[in-house]
């Protein structure tokens, strides 16, 4: 990005953090936005990450620039509450985001070996991670998937930290038998898509039995 795109993106969001902490002004701001703590919003984060997602998918840049200010505004409304709170504000958000990113990218801001593998990419971000925080060391493997987070999506991160760890999988995800059938996307799709409507004949709820599955292959490392 050029110099004279960074300072107009820089004062574009000055004043829409003005914009926010005026709508946040206790005394002329707006009653709704006023009354907005960080759990009533975290429901309309969750939508504004979904809507952006489908935006995404879809393809049209305008629709994603809109999703994508969406979601910036509540990141500024959860600073704007911090700070409200004397607790921190977007300047903090933003110097520690930045601080984390340079110290877990090593080979782009300071060794310049820029052409690592994936898997020595990741390795190297738990290293560091590990590092910064070592009181994780004994934590749990799975420390770090959000307990909300969607099962599917927390069944992969699941599995992608257990072999980070070199570590076996339980023998049932080891059998051929379950996977045989298989081999790309669209036995893949259709594998799920039955998957969901044989939970919906037997009446069961996919999400929740997928939920405990992850929880008991967690409870086993």
């Amino acid at each position: 990005m050029k110099s004279s795109q960074i300072l107009g993106a820089a004062a574009t969001l000055q004043e829409l953090v003005e914009t926010i902490a005026a709508l946040r002004h206790p005394e002329t701001g707006c009653p709704w936005d006023k009354e907005q703590t960080h759990l009533s919003l975290k429901r309309y984060l969750l939508e504004e990450c979904y809507e952006l997602v489908e935006a995404i998918d879809t393809g049209n840049p305008a629709d994603i620039c809109e999703e994508l200010g969406d979601v910036l505004l509540q990141v500024l409304l959860h600073a704007q509450i911090a700070a409200d709170a004397g607790q921190f504000d977007l300047g903090s958000v933003a110097a520690s985001c930045n601080a984390k990113m340079i110290e877990r990218h090593p080979h782009v801001f300071v060794t310049g070996q820029i052409n690592l593998s994936e898997a020595e990419l990741s390795a190297q971000w738990e290293k560091i991670k590990l590092a910064s925080k070592p009181e994780r060391q004994a934590e749990s493997i799975f420390a770090g998937i959000p307990k909300e987070m969607p099962a599917l999506a927390k069944a992969l991160k699941t599995f992608k930290k257990i072999t980070r760890k070199g570590l076996d999988l339980p023998p049932v995800l080891r059998s051929a038998e379950l996977t045989a059938s298989i081999v790309d996307e669209e036995s893949l799709s259709q594998a799920l898509l039955a998957t969901v409507k044989k939970a919906q004949e037997l009446k069961l709820d996919p999400e929740d039995i997928l939920r405990r599955a992850i929880a008991k292959i967690q409870n086993n490392y």
